[in-house]
């Protein structure tokens, strides 16, 4: 859960089929983040064909209102993937926390009062070797902004209600790039958008007095690309069958025959080991003024003596 100290009631997830996606810091999060406004940068965990949503949470200590309206967007890949604008009418007060998800991408449709609705999914990246400069440097701009969910907050003014303009499509990208065009980086995938839906258009509202609040930065990476960047550890390897069978068979019969020996003394000490009854002591207490503890053996033991014992958020696109 990416929380800022300086942005009290607010917090910002990223789910992944369902899930909370785990959060792992940078190796100096104090050196990436940029001090204006209050960010919060971490990597999560990114699986192919996997969908995902960006997710606000509001608690009751956040106040809101139309005159200070919270502005919620949300850019992928460089791209805005959509927004919304939070505030409470006078007569209501938030209650509970309240969850304000951005899940789909909004386009123009054909069907005259109705947009489609795609939703965000992982796809991977692919790269290739040779190419042409012109591509090198096509990819390089690409791969800059690539892998990242960034989450914008802002204070604002509500203006008026009017109809949503979608977005214009843009066709999935297949995220074949450039090797050339990494420098380094670990890109394992891109975001690209799925189950369209045909949905009525809904209306949005403009926002005045911009004042931007917080960010939130969130890398996505598959695991071997965590594991690489050091984010997390390595898995480690499991043992080399090929290897231990390989020195087997280059021994003598009789090292073979000694280390068998050897593995099958071990594991009968093993067994005895298990097998030995605990001991068991036989105690006498001797109630006498000197109150000690005799027990049977060449140790008597000194026993101590002891003296008693909001209900109603409106929200638009």
């Amino acid at each position: 859960m990416a929380v800022i100290t300086n942005v009290p009631g607010i917090s910002i997830t990223v789910h992944v089929n369902g899930e909370v996606a785990q959060e792992y810091p940078p190796h100096d999060p104090t050196g990436e983040c940029p001090s204006s406004p209050p960010s919060h940068i971490c990597y999560i965990e990114s699986k192919s064909n996997q969908s995902f949503l960006v997710r606000l949470t509001l608690s009751q200590e956040r106040q809101i209102s139309e005159a200070n309206a919270i502005l919620f967007t949300v850019f992928i890949d460089g791209m805005l993937a959509g927004g919304r604008i939070l505030y409470s009418r006078p007569t209501c007060q938030l209650s509970s926390p309240i969850n304000v998800d951005i899940k789909d991408q909004i386009i123009q449709s054909h069907v005259a009062g109705h947009c489609i609705r795609r939703s965000f999914s992982f796809s991977p990246v692919s790269l290739v070797e040779e190419t042409t400069q012109a591509t090198v440097e096509r990819d390089s701009r690409r791969a800059k902004s690539l892998g990242c969910i960034v989450v914008n907050l802002a204070t604002c003014r509500r203006g008026a209600t009017r109809p949503l303009q979608p977005m214009v499509p843009s066709r999935n990208s297949d995220f074949v790039l450039a090797e050339k065009a990494m420098k380094g980086k670990e890109l394992s995938h891109g975001t690209s958008y799925t189950e369209e839906i045909l949905a009525p258009t809904p209306s949005c509202a403009d926002a005045h007095n911009i004042t931007p609040l917080a960010k939130y930065i969130f890398r996505y990476r598959s695991r071997a690309a965590l594991q690489r960047e050091l984010i997390i550890p390595q898995t480690p390897p499991p043992p080399d069958e090929t290897f231990i069978t390989s020195e087997l068979g280059s021994m003598s019969d009789e090292n073979v025959r000694f280390l068998a020996k050897e593995f099958l003394r071990v594991k009968r000490e093993r067994e005895v080991k298990q097998e030995t009854p605990a001991l068991s002591f036989k105690r006498t207490i001797d109630l006498t003024d000197d109150d000690v503890v005799e027990m049977t053996g060449r140790h008597s033991f000194k026993a101590l003596k002891r003296e008693g014992d909001i209900d109603v958020i409106e929200l638009s696109d």
